[in-house]
């Protein structure tokens, strides 16, 4: 029945399901999240988010072409101190900050 809905068809073992529902999760839910996070800095400061869409499709598009890893710009890969420092005065004490030092680790640790 699945073969005639979708030409995809996995036949997954529970634990299997659970780690791609947990991909998604950073893949999709998390994204997201981010782009809500994005389009919340524009809004306070007066930017259109649509000013952000090329570059998100132009990473989207990066993905399918490529592994993530090797996808991946910007200052925490760069380990840019000077550029993450200004982004975290800007950001200020708060919420935003945190999830910004949080990726920022992320992204340095697999760097390494």
């Amino acid at each position: 029945m699945a073969r005639a809905l979708s030409q995809h068809v996995y036949t997954l073992k529970a634990e299997q399901r659970q780690a791609l529902h947990v991909a998604a999760v950073f893949a999709c839910n998390f994204t997201n999240h981010l782009y809500a996070q994005a389009a919340r800095i524009c809004d306070d400061h007066q930017l259109d988010f649509d000013m952000l869409k090329p570059l998100i499709r132009e990473t989207a598009d990066k993905v399918m072409t490529m592994a993530p890893i090797d996808a991946q710009t910007g200052p925490a890969k760069r380990h840019d101190d000077v550029t993450l420092a200004a982004h975290r005065r800007f950001l200020g004490n708060g919420p935003a900050t945190e999830l910004y030092d949080i990726l920022t680790q992320s992204i340095q640790r697999e760097q390494l």
